[in-house]
Formats: structure tokens, sequence, C-alpha cells
């Protein structure tokens, strides 16, 4: 008795956890191309792609300066 109970359990709960697990990622990656100020990951992506341009469009007589920064970040 125990055992159906536990099994009944298993064929409701599993598929629910992979359904929530599935949604909130398609939640996710919704937000994140639509409305990218919302999200955290969203906000860094465009942090960096600001700081990138303005490194591009400094204008310095070294032209390693933006390999030098970018460099320095990911080491």
């Amino acid at each position: 008795m125990a055992s159906d109970a536990i099994s009944y359990l298993d064929t409701i709960l599993v598929p629910l956890s992979l359904f929530i697990t599935i949604g909130y990622h398609a939640y996710l990656w919704h937000h994140l191309k639509h409305k990218p100020s919302h999200t955290t990951i969203g906000m860094n992506m465009l942090k960096r792609r600001s700081w990138l341009r303005e490194l591009n469009q400094a204008r310095v007589e070294s032209g390693f300066l933006v390999y030098d920064a970018l460099d320095h970040n990911f080491v």
C-alpha cells in the first residue's frame, strides 16, 4: 500500500518538477530577449556592451588598450 502511494507521487511530482524547470528557463529566456534590463544577466550584458563601446570610442595612441583591458578582465 505504501509503495502504491510512492509510485503515485512519483508519477505526479517528477513530470511536475520537469515542467517547472523548463517553464522557468523559458520564462528567463523570454525576458532576457525582450526585456534584458529586468534580469541580472541582462543588466550585466548591457553594462559590458556599454563599457566596450566606451573603450572603442576613446581615441588612444595605442591600439592595445581594449585588448589589454579585456585580457586583464578575463584573467
